[in-house]
């Protein structure tokens, strides 16, 4: 497999990579951490036995963009993961990344997909993306607008045998969620990378659309 994935250098993102690194796949690492994005390709490379490159840039710039569809096409990538996200900041960047980043980059991919007739895009949204929260209203906003666009592109994509797969995990640890109460709660961000990479690897199989993540309790 040959997989893109946003927002790598740690988190869910780092966790994916790590799935993703079988012997003989490609991974293209995205983040804006070159330090820790260049030891991680390294290790990927040496110790995995992957075929690695690393796209270093703010996932909100045009630049940055059109280099991720640059190296999504001298790949011919199979699987889109679009997971980077933030959850503080200004109204326009949690829009512009959680939102306005993945359909963007998707917009630049499908297109190579759709003429292929195959390919898999995924979209780490959130249980956010499905409810309500007076302390979260952008955030929210961000991933219902995700779901939205995603939702839609799915029927258009079928026909060309283009898969579309929303994530929605509730919270985990990871360094988005270190100063929210209840840290030691929330999901391990490995055991949520275990479900994504199942449900991509047998994607041309059960055909999945749309997949929930909660704590057992």
């Amino acid at each position: 497999m040959k997989v893109l994935i946003t927002g790598s250098s740690n988190g869910l993102g780092r966790s994916l990579a790590w799935k993703f690194a079988q012997p003989g796949n490609t991974i293209i690492l995205h983040g804006r951490n070159e330090s820790r994005l260049e030891v991680f390709e390294k290790v990927l490379r040496e110790d995995r036995g992957v075929i690695a490159e690393t796209v270093l840039g703010d996932i909100r710039e045009a630049d940055t963009i059109q280099r991720l569809w640059d190296a999504a096409r001298n790949h011919r990538i199979d699987i889109l993961i679009n997971n980077a996200g933030i959850y503080d900041g200004s109204v326009v960047d949690i829009i512009a990344v959680n939102m306005g980043a993945p359909i963007f980059l998707t917009q630049g991919i499908y297109p190579m997909m759709q003429k292929r007739r195959s390919g898999l895009i995924v979209n780490i949204n959130s249980l956010a993306g499905k409810t309500f929260n007076d302390k979260e209203a952008a955030y929210c906003a961000s991933k219902w607008g995700l779901r939205g666009y995603m939702g839609s592109l799915r029927y258009a994509a079928r026909q060309y045998g283009v898969g579309v797969l929303d994530i929605y995990p509730g919270a985990m640890q990871t360094d988005m969620m270190m100063d929210r109460p209840g840290y030691d709660d929330m999901m391990d961000p490995d055991e949520v990378a275990d479900v994504i990479y199942n449900a991509c690897r047998d994607y041309p199989t059960l055909r999945v659309n749309e997949i929930e993540i909660g704590r057992r309790a």
